[in-house]
């Protein structure tokens, strides 16, 4: 009787997650073959996307790998953070290792159990970083919403700088308000400042890209990247990429795709395994709870279940409102 109510509360709690995920991720699919179609078949973006395209083909100088994971971290870190320290990745390195030791070292005390204690360490090793990477997705949709002040900032101030670039970059930071943007925009103009060879530049561009995760941030780095080291006038190109970004801006709004109502499913799962658990009481049977906590099997599946409802309600947060990209 156990094994079958733990069977059919299985074939139960999968359906409603398979049912909820597909839900969930409407809203990503949807985008998804929209983003094909324009990619495809879009008229107004082949041009922006081809410059994008060949923002990104460039060639720099390749770093090694160890130099690569560092820049990447530091990236990651700055991207996050409102004023990282000098030191941050190392910081960054020695806490996630430390934390993990000490949460491997008392997994095994606790269990007496090697196997449990080193999924542990690499799971707390692997915490901290996953934690920046959501924020930063999280991130990178305001960006793409919020790019918008910057380009209506930048195309003036290039125009008042009679074609300079640095020097409207320079202008463009001291107009923008606090925010993300602003400083991402910032540290790139720092570095352009002191960069000595088209690598550097190339390479500061492509951290500000990193940086804001969005298609926009490309665009804008190859204008930059054109008026920089090619000498090329890119107003036009600003002010068309300014205008596309208005033009999708207003789809957006009109199409009214904040998708509170995916944020609201991701918290279904909270409230319907308090449901089942009872309406398994009422019609099932009454020992249902006895099953859940008091048998190692069915204990082990609760902890699977809460698990899986963190992690729904953790992707409701990130998804539910779509990224403003072409």
């Amino acid at each position: 009787m156990a094994n079958a109510l733990n069977t059919l509360a299985q074939i139960v709690l999968y359906g409603v997650a398979c049912a909820g995920l597909l839900w969930l991720f409407e809203q990503v699919w949807r985008d998804g073959w929209a983003w094909a179609k324009r990619t495809y078949y879009g008229i107004g973006h082949r041009q922006l996307l081809r410059v994008s395209e060949g923002f990104r083909g460039r060639q720099t100088t390749q770093l090694p790998w160890w130099m690569g994971w560092h820049d990447h971290l530091e990236t990651l870190l700055q991207a996050t953070l409102k004023r990282p320290h000098r030191d941050a990745v190392s910081r960054f390195i020695v806490g996630s290792v430390t934390a993990a030791v000490i949460v491997g070292v008392l997994t095994s005390v606790v269990t007496h159990n090697p196997f449990y204690a080193l999924v542990m360490f690499a799971l707390t090793v692997v915490a901290p970083y996953g934690v920046l990477q959501i924020r930063r997705y999280h991130m990178s949709i305001r960006n793409s919403y919020d790019i918008g002040t910057l380009l209506s900032v930048i195309v003036p101030e290039y125009r008042k700088q009679h074609g300079s670039m640095l020097h409207a970059l320079q202008s463009t930071v001291e107009h923008l308000p606090p925010s993300p943007i602003r400083r991402a925009v910032a540290r790139l103009t720092d570095r352009l400042t002191d960069y000595t060879t088209p690598d550097d530049a190339r390479r500061a561009l492509h951290r500000f890209v990193k940086e804001l995760g969005t298609s926009w941030a490309a665009q804008l780095a190859s204008d930059i990247e054109h008026a920089l080291l090619d000498g090329v006038n890119v107003e036009a190109s600003l002010a068309l990429l300014h205008k596309e970004f208005q033009e999708i801006e207003d789809a957006r709004k009109s199409q009214n795709l904040a998708r509170i109502d995916t944020l609201l499913i991701s918290c279904v799962p909270f409230l319907m395994w308090p449901v089942m658990m009872v309406l398994f009481y009422l019609f099932v049977s009454r020992n249902i709870f006895q099953y859940q906590f008091a048998n190692p099997t069915g204990f082990t599946w609760f902890l699977l279940t809460l698990l899986a409802t963190l992690g729904s309600f953790i992707i409701g947060i990130t998804f539910y409102k779509p990224k403003q990209d072409i």
